[in-house]
């Protein structure tokens, strides 16, 4: 019977020997390059309907999944959710249709600066009014 723990060890070596490389890695922690707003996941293209009972999921396992993306004292601690608006082909249909109309739009030599804000409020209110 194999050792897994020899044998893990032995592939690592054989592999990732060829890889290794000498490296001086310097971390100061007084230069601040960036700053993050969060960190999150997305739940757009049906992906909610995954964590809201999709696949007959309870309310408690419901809110067990959530917890473990966004609570900070048991899960990962999401701060961001990107989300689509609209989770049915009807819906996504009827968004690319109004995302397109706003495209053109914004690609219009035609249109001023007003103009074209005024037409994607419009466009955006319409989208609304049709629930997409």
């Amino acid at each position: 019977m194999f050792n897994k723990a020899a044998v893990a060890a032995l592939t690592t070596a054989l592999f990732f020997r060829a890889y290794a490389i000498d490296a001086e890695i310097t971390v100061d922690l007084q230069t601040r390059y960036q700053s993050v707003d969060g960190f999150g996941c997305s739940q757009a293209f049906q992906r909610a309907e995954d964590i809201f009972g999709k696949y007959g999921l309870s309310p408690k396992n419901q809110n067990y999944v959530l917890d473990l993306m966004y609570s900070e004292e048991s899960g990962a601690g999401f701060t961001i959710l990107c989300n689509g608006i609209g989770s049915t082909l009807a819906r996504r249909l009827a968004s690319r249709i109004i995302h397109g109309i706003i495209t053109t739009a914004a690609n219009s030599p035609y249109l001023n600066r007003r103009e074209h804000e005024a037409f994607l409020i419009s466009t955006l209110m319409h989208g609304l009014h049709l629930d997409i």
